[in-house]
């Protein structure tokens, strides 16, 4: 979405408590120490958290990009695939 928007983007990284953590100012590493449950479950799991900041237009429509996303492997603990599609794990 973002790269078929055109978004501005104003920060991504692929692992956001690992090195990213040394970028960012004080109050932005007071706020990432407080963790969702989804991540301290991917945290024990030992996979990195992405995180990506971009800006929305104020006007206007997005385009949806027409492509397949491939399914990952980010599962909960306990719980079964995702949908009952043919292409899904």
């Amino acid at each position: 979405m973002v790269e078929c928007n055109q978004l501005p983007t104003l920060f991504r990284t692929e692992d956001l408590y690992g090195s990213a953590l040394s970028t960012m100012d004080e109050s932005t590493r007071e706020i990432l120490g407080i963790h969702t449950y989804y991540e301290n479950q991917w945290i024990e799991r030992g996979l990195n958290i992405k995180y990506m900041k971009f800006h929305l237009p104020v006007n206007g429509n997005l385009q949806e990009p027409d492509v397949e996303i491939e399914l990952d492997d980010y599962r909960s603990y306990k719980r079964p695939k995702r949908s009952g599609l043919i292409t899904s794990k």
